[in-house]
């Protein structure tokens, strides 16, 4: 009767984690594609101007063990296109940003970066709202950062 107890119990953990999986991996192939920016407002107000039109995209990605650290990249009006690494976090609340932005700062006077954590605030097969904090990086004044709603669509 132990024995069943404890297999039990293992049984459990492993459907847990099985189901815990399942559920991210299929996150992040809802995400998969390129996403228009249909809007982009400041939630405290700033005198920075926004981005009027963009797209990020997130391309394929398995999850691999613990860790889903997936490609992709991203385009605000007509600065260069920065590639990133993206995670999902907190079964999809939270979308983590990490942008390579040198190369592309070298060749653009301003650029709009996505870097760290972002709240999911909606999401659907067709829109995806998020809040974060972007940095708008500007080679005469140097790096700001605004705290932003973006609302993306497919």
């Amino acid at each position: 009767m132990k024995t069943f107890k404890n297999n039990s119990w293992l049984l459990l953990l492993f459907l847990f984690l099985f189901s815990s999986c399942k559920d991210e991996q299929q996150i992040l192939n809802n995400l998969e594609g390129a996403w228009q920016v249909t809007g982009m407002t400041h939630l405290k107000p700033s005198a920075e101007a926004l981005p009027t039109r963009g797209v990020v995209t997130f391309k394929k990605c398995q999850k691999q063990n613990d860790t889903n650290d997936c490609p992709g990249d991203y385009v605000f009006d007509d600065k260069p296109t920065v590639s990133n690494r993206f995670s999902v976090l907190e079964k999809g609340k939270i979308i983590n940003f990490a942008s390579f932005t040198q190369q592309a700062y070298e060749h653009a006077d301003k650029l709009y970066i996505l870097q760290g954590p972002y709240k999911v605030i909606g999401q659907s097969s067709t829109r995806l709202e998020l809040e974060g904090i972007m940095t708008i990086g500007d080679k005469a004044t140097g790096p700001v950062l605004a705290e932003v709603r973006i609302v993306l669509e497919r």
